[in-house]
């Protein structure tokens, strides 16, 4: 059970994380939007 336990344990840090990095994503990219804005 330990082994099926830590499994899902580490399915929940990649889901946590993944959707960390897609915070991240999406704040750079709102971030980067005024800058192209004014470019072009």
């Amino acid at each position: 059970m330990d082994n099926v336990r830590s499994h899902t344990h580490l399915q929940v840090l990649q889901a946590q994380s993944a959707v960390t990095i897609g915070q991240l994503a999406t704040f750079s990219a709102y971030a980067l939007v005024p800058k192209w804005c004014y470019t072009i």
